[in-house]
């Protein structure tokens, strides 16, 4: 009887849950967290099959986030990162961003595990895409620090204040530890079914070393159209004007040079 009551409890939990937006994608990245190992079988390997469903629903997500800012910021004098960015084309460049990396980091991991067994090792890309499925979340706030650092100091190695130099530093390392975590060991683990333990960590660093070295030179120009160069420009004005104050002819001239600065 008691058994009974708790599973009727615990389905209608669960069906209440399922009615949260976005609950399947949060369940589905929490157990990807608890166990980010990459295993064969056709049973062991179905939840990396839906990594490219996940990735779409992470940009999802983050596109609508940014177009809540965008209406909650309007009423505050703080950087508008909304309207500076196009959220359109920011979700392009992260799906673009992501199906790059995987297919440079499973051409260069399936190369080194041919040797040991042939195939495709397609789960190398479905266990980068699951990975960008959560990272695209921590990706967009530093993003947002470093936009807002070039806003104020001119430059985005500056920080602002200590308090932003010290919640950016964690994030950043909350991104390097779960990139590690997600990727670089279960790739070594993987690794290590067909080398010595030491072997499949070294050819894993390789492949990484690899990846990062091909991934920073590919560029498809995204980054021309990505920033609203106007936006831009006028934010750092009004940033400028509450120090000092700028006439009109000085602001039209700050915006243009600002503008023509940011298209060379």
């Amino acid at each position: 009887m008691l058994l009974n009551q708790l599973s009727k409890q615990y389905g209608k939990q669960e069906i209440m849950l399922e009615s949260v937006p976005g609950y399947a994608f949060y369940k589905e990245m929490y157990y990807f967290i608890k166990n980010p190992e990459i295993l064969d079988g056709e049973w062991e390997s179905t939840p990396l099959k839906y990594s490219f469903k996940n990735l779409v629903n992470s940009i999802l997500l983050v596109t609508s986030v940014l177009i809540t800012l965008d209406w909650i910021l309007k009423g505050f004098d703080i950087l508008e990162f909304p309207s500076v960015i196009n959220p359109v084309l920011l979700s392009i460049n992260l799906l673009v961003q992501a199906l790059i990396f995987g297919l440079i980091f499973w051409a260069s991991a399936s190369f080194v595990t041919c040797f040991r067994r042939v195939g495709a090792h397609k789960l190398y890309f479905y266990q980068v895409i699951q990975a960008y499925a959560l990272l695209n979340f921590i990706s967009l706030i530093l993003f947002w620090f470093a936009l807002n650092r070039v806003m104020v100091t001119g430059s985005a190695s500056i920080s602002i204040n200590k308090n932003e130099l010290w919640f950016g530093g964690i994030l950043g390392t909350a991104a390097l530890v779960l990139a590690w975590w997600l990727l670089v060991i279960p790739t070594a683990n993987y690794l290590s079914r067909y080398y010595s333990r030491f072997g499949a960590w070294v050819l894993t660093l390789i492949v990484l070393t690899v990846t990062l070295s091909i991934n920073s030179k590919v560029n498809f120009g995204f980054g021309q159209h990505l920033l609203n160069k106007s936006e831009f420009c006028e934010q750092i004005y009004k940033i400028r004007n509450q120090r000092e104050s700028v006439s009109d002819t000085e602001k039209s001239c700050f915006i243009g040079k600002c503008i023509k600065g940011l298209s060379e």
